[in-house]
């Protein structure tokens, strides 16, 4: 019986792929609580799903910041350009998989002295790689997974973006009340240092209360500057996650309250499905696995088909004519024999990168779980240091003023006033404090738990593009 030669040659190729064997995928090794550890933390009151955007809809100021964040930001923006490298890589890894043509027009004229003759050539070339062990389709589908990373990626960073600003926008309504009740206390003293300066003159008050006074404004005044200065910074970080200019000009409005009724949270398994940095991890791991299987498939042959249409001729009104039309049609298969262990390496390096990917997974889920931990037992305990530190305020509040009545009825020092003064104002302070950490904690405990990711802009690469 005559074989074709085409037969001839996939021969070899069919029995070299009996020994191609599955390349081992790496898994993910990492155990999931069923509960929460937390156990200060109510797990049954809590509802499901961590939204960003509806919380922050109650502040319509914050929500215009966070917007305009989310188009101007240069981090975001340069993760943005990335997705679109990366969507550009994979459309060129898909081409390959396709037959490749290309024409060519050339033209040559020779001179031997005696006679000088031209030569016109036209012609359209044909170049197809057959995937006969699907190592394009692997490559094609590392660099599909490598596109759903940076999607993935650039979903966490509007989260993290998101949470910075709201952030800072709490800790810059912090400064400014900060700043606000230094003012006052500095209004207060000097309105008492007038006060004990005429009963001085009067020959009521000792000359140390005056100095006493006079150290209190002066104290209160540098603490007024030092506050200014913290609210320029909190406004110029605000500023630079918007992408502005860092003039230190903008101001917080509202107060230092968020809707904190409920802690949204799931079991921890739920955060594996919700965050957009774990599912990036994991894109990352099953990229690194189908590149494991690409340099695996190296080793083996690969067969390309060329085939060529064209014509040549001394005149360029003769190369279109039928007679002159010349075709061909190659099988080239090729098969590494040595080359000094490059191929194996190469292997090893993919498999190694698998390695190091796996173990960089399980590190990004234990962050999580840490994250989410950390924020549910601080929860409680912010709740009972504000519950207290605003006790403290009230009470505080009324003995300033008793002792300040005692002390013009002559009935204690001077030094009682200021110790109550004291007391009070910082009372006051770790009150703003408290209340602004809480806030900062809550959004951390959103941003831990993935967020909504229903709620985020529609980015400008969707995921059916990433998946197409």
């Amino acid at each position: 019986m005559i074989r074709s030669p085409l037969s001839l040659l996939l021969a070899p190729i069919v029995l070299i792929g009996c020994s191609l064997t599955p390349v081992q995928q790496l898994p993910i090794d990492t155990e999931v609580a069923a509960t929460w550890q937390a156990s200060d933390v109510e797990v049954n009151s809590m509802v499901q799903g961590a939204d960003f955007m509806p919380q922050l809809a109650a502040f319509p100021e914050l929500l215009n910041l966070v917007q305009q964040g989310l188009k101007s930001n240069p981090q975001l923006l340069e993760s943005q350009a990335r997705l679109d490298a990366s969507l550009a890589v994979l459309k060129q890894q898909q081409a390959q998989a396709w037959p490749q043509l290309n024409a060519y027009l050339s033209g040559r004229r020779q001179d031997n002295g005696l006679t000088i003759a031209d030569n016109l050539q036209l012609g359209i070339d044909l170049n197809w790689e057959l995937d006969i062990w699907g190592k394009l389709d692997d490559s094609s589908r590392a660099a599909l997974l490598d596109a759903s990373q940076q999607l993935n990626l650039l979903r966490q960073q509007q989260l993290s973006l998101t949470a910075q600003i709201a952030k800072q926008w709490f800790n810059l309504i912090a400064a400014q009340r900060q700043f606000e009740l230094i003012h006052q206390r500095r209004l207060n003293l000097q309105n008492n240092l007038i006060i004990i300066e005429e009963s001085y003159q009067a020959g009521i008050s000792k000359a140390l209360d005056v100095f006493l006074a006079r150290a209190d404004v002066a104290g209160a005044q540098s603490a007024e500057a030092a506050k200014q200065d913290e609210i320029l910074q909190a406004s110029r970080a605000l500023q630079i996650s918007l992408g502005q200019y860092p003039s230190g000009a903008l101001r917080g409005q509202g107060e230092l309250s968020l809707n904190l009724d409920m802690i949204p949270a799931g079991i921890p398994s739920q955060v594996l499905q919700r965050r957009p940095d774990i599912q990036a991890a994991q894109d990352a791991l099953s990229a690194a696995n189908a590149r494991i299987s690409v340099a695996y498939k190296e080793k083996f042959p690969s067969l390309r088909l060329t085939s060529g249409v064209g014509t040549s001729s001394a005149e360029l009104s003769d190369l279109l004519k039928a007679d002159s039309l010349v075709w061909n049609v190659f099988a080239n298969l090729t098969s590494p024999l040595f080359n000094a262990g490059l191929l194996e390496a190469r292997l090893q390096q993919q498999q190694a990168q698998a390695l190091a990917q796996a173990a960089n997974l399980q590190q990004v889920i234990l962050n999580a779980f840490t994250e989410v931990e950390s924020a549910l037992s601080k929860e409680s305990a912010l709740v009972e240091q504000l519950d207290k530190v605003s006790i403290a305020a009230a009470n505080s509040l009324l003995a300033e003023e008793l002792a300040f009545e005692q002390y013009q009825s002559g009935l204690v020092e001077y030094v009682t006033v200021l110790e109550a003064q004291r007391r009070s104002f910082d009372s006051q302070t770790n009150q703003i404090s408290i209340r602004n950490q809480r806030l900062q904690n809550r959004i951390d405990l959103l941003l831990a738990l993935g967020g909504d990711p229903n709620t985020l802009p529609v980015t400008e690469f969707t995921d059916q593009e990433v998946t197409q």
